[in-house]
C-alpha cells in the first residue's frame, strides 16, 4: 500500500516535467521558425540586390560600349602627339569605369557562387606592367610615387581575378597614402610567391584589421578618404575563391602592408599573353550584321567595324534582322543577348533549327554564366561583355570571319568533289568502291564479273572524268567528298 502511495505521489512531478519539456520544444520551434524566416528574408534580399546590380550594369554598359567604339575611332584619326595622349587617358578612364561595373557584378557573382575561374600560368612582371598602366594616372593625380619591383615569378592563378585583387589593393593604398609612396613587390616562400603592397599612409588600428574586409566597412568615413567600402571585401572573397591567403600588417600613422600568397607555377609552364591579339582585316565581302536595340551602340559599332574594312548592316531588333537578312549572302552576326521582343538566344535557336546559322558573336551587358553556357551550346563562337575593348571586339570578328572562310572553303571543295563523283557511271562507282577497298584490278574484275582490261578501262575513264592524275589523288577526292566507301556504289 505504501508503495502505491509513493508512486501516486510521483505523478505530479512527472506531469510538471512533461509540461516543461513541451514548453521547451515550443520555444525551440518558435526560434527555428524565426531563424528560417530571417534566412529566407536575407536570401530574397541578396537575390534582389544581385538582380538590381545586373540590370543597372547592363544599362550602364550600353553607353560605355558606344563611348569605347567612338574613342577607338578618334584614336585612328588623331595625328598630333597631344591629341593621342589625351585619347590614351580617355581610354584609361573608360577602362576604370568598366572595372567599377565589373567590381559590382563580380561581388554578386562571388556571393552567389557563379564566378568562373581559369587557373593558368601568370607572369607577375607582365601583370605588374598592366597594373602600372592602370594606376599611374591615379598616382600622379594624388602626388603618390607608385613603384613596382621587377620579378621573374610565374604563378598559378586566374589572371583576371588576380589582377582585380591586386588592383583593388593598389587602389586602396593610393587612396589612403596621398602624396606618399606605394611599393609592389614579391617575396619567395617555398612553393609560393608572396605579393606585397606597401604604403606609408594612415595605417590601420589592430581592432579594425578584420573589420575592413567586411563589405561597406570603412575605418573612418569622416577622414576625407572614404570610398565605397567594397574593394577589400572583394579582395578577401576572391582570395577565398582562388585559395590565395590574404593578410595585413599595419602600424597606425606609419602605413600598411597587404600580402597575397599565390602558388608558383610549374617550372616548365609558360605564361599566356595578357593582351588580346590585334585584329586583322578578314572576310572581305562578308556582311557583319550588328543586332542591338541601342541606337548609339549601333552607330558607334557600325563606324568602328566599317573603319576596320568590313561591310556592316545594323538592325534594331531580331525581328528586323530576320526581315532584312538574306541567308544566301555570307555573313557574321554580332548579337546583343538582351534584345527586347525576341532575344538574342531565341534568334540563334531559330536560325540553328533552320540550319542557316552563320558564325555568331554574342555581346552583352549582362554576362552571367548561364547565358554564356546557353550561347555556346547553340554554337556561338564567342561571348563577350560590354564594354568590349575595340581591339578585342575586332579580333573576335576577324576570328569568326576566318572560321567562316575555312568552313566555306571546305564546303566548296566537298561540293566540287561530290559533283565529280556523281559524274561517274554506276559501273565506274562500283569499280571506285573496290579500288578504295584496296583490291587489285584482277580481283575487282572477278568480283564484278568483268575482265581485268575492262576494269583498267573504267579506272582510266574515272581518272579522266575527275581530273585525277594518280590513284592517291582519286582517293583524296573520295575523302574530300566525305562519301563512305560502302555507299559509293549505291
Amino acid at each position: 500500500m505504501a508503495q502505491i502511495d509513493a508512486q501516486h505521489d510521483d505523478v505530479p512531478a512527472k506531469g510538471d516535467a512533461l509540461t516543461g519539456m513541451r514548453a521547451e520544444i515550443a520555444s525551440l520551434t518558435a526560434d527555428n521558425a524565426r531563424l528560417t524566416s530571417t534566412a529566407e528574408t536575407e536570401h530574397d534580399a541578396n537575390e534582389a540586390k544581385s538582380g538590381f546590380l545586373a540590370a543597372a550594369s547592363h544599362d550602364l554598359r550600353q553607353p560605355l560600349q558606344a563611348m569605347a567604339s567612338l574613342q577607338a575611332l578618334l584614336a585612328q584619326s588623331a595625328r598630333d602627339k597631344g591629341s593621342r595622349i589625351l585619347i590614351d587617358k580617355l581610354d584609361i578612364s573608360l577602362n576604370a569605369i568598366a572595372t567599377l561595373l565589373d567590381t559590382l557584378l563580380d561581388k554578386g557573382r562571388i556571393e552567389d557562387g557563379t564566378a568562373s575561374i581559369d587557373i593558368q600560368p601568370v607572369s607577375l612582371d607582365a601583370l605588374f606592367a598592366r597594373l602600372a598602366e592602370m594606376h599611374h594616372l591615379t598616382a600622379e593625380a594624388g602626388g603618390s610615387n607608385l613603384v613596382f619591383a621587377p620579378t621573374q615569378a610565374l604563378v598559378a592563378s586566374d589572371p583576371l581575378l588576380l589582377q582585380q585583387m591586386l588592383s583593388n589593393l593598389i587602389g586602396n593604398a593610393l587612396h589612403y597614402a596621398p602624396e606618399g609612396k606605394v611599393l609592389v613587390g614579391v617575396r619567395p616562400r617555398g612553393d609560393s610567391a608572396i605579393i606585397e603592397i606597401w604604403d606609408n599612409g594612415i595605417g590601420i588600428a589592430p581592432e579594425d584589421a578584420e573589420a575592413i574586409f567586411e563589405a561597406y566597412a570603412q575605418v573612418d568615413p569622416d577622414d576625407g578618404h572614404a570610398g565605397h567600402g567594397l574593394g577589400l571585401s572583394i579582395v578577401r572573397s576572391l582570395g577565398l575563391l582562388l585559395g590565395h591567403a590574404v593578410s595585413l600588417r599595419s602600424v597606425p600613422g606609419s602605413g600598411s602592408v597587404f600580402s597575397v600568397e599565390v602558388p608558383l607555377a610549374p617550372p616548365e609552364a609558360e605564361a599566356a599573353p595578357l593582351a588580346p591579339p590585334q585584329a586583322q582585316p578578314a572576310g572581305r565581302g562578308v556582311i557583319v550584321h550588328v543586332i542591338d536595340d541601342d541606337p548609339a551602340v549601333l552607330e558607334s559599332l557600325e563606324a568602328l567595324i566599317t573603319a576596320a574594312g568590313h561591310l556592316v548592316q545594323c538592325h534594331g531588333s531580331a525581328e528586323a534582322f530576320v526581315r532584312d537578312w538574306s541567308p544566301a549572302r555570307a555573313a557574321c552576326l554580332l548579337v546583343d543577348a538582351g534584345l527586347p521582343g525576341q532575344d538574342g538566344l531565341s534568334l540563334l535557336r531559330s536560325l540553328k533549327e533552320q540550319g542557316i546559322m552563320p558564325p555568331t558573336i554574342i555581346i552583352t551587358g549582362k554576362g552571367d554564366v548561364a547565358t554564356a553556357a546557353a550561347a555556346m551550346r547553340l554554337g556561338t563562337l564567342d561571348f563577350i561583355e560590354k564594354p568590349t575593348p575595340p581591339a578585342e571586339l575586332l579580333a573576335a570578328i576577324a576570328n569568326a570571319l576566318a572560321i567562316d572562310g575555312t568552313r566555306r572553303s571546305a564546303a566548296r571543295v566537298r561540293g566540287s568533289a561530290r559533283r565529280a563523283i556523281e559524274a561517274l557511271t554506276p559501273r565506274e562507282r562500283e569499280v571506285l568502291d573496290e579500288v578504295l577497298r584496296g583490291h587489285p584490278s584482277k580481283n575487282i574484275g572477278f568480283d564484278l564479273g568483268i575482265s581485268q582490261r575492262t576494269v583498267e578501262n573504267h579506272r582510266a575513264s574515272m581518272m579522266r572524268k575527275t581530273g585525277c592524275k594518280s590513284l592517291p589523288a582519286l582517293v583524296r577526292l573520295a575523302i574530300a567528298a566525305e562519301l563512305d566507301t560502302d555507299t559509293l556504289a549505291n
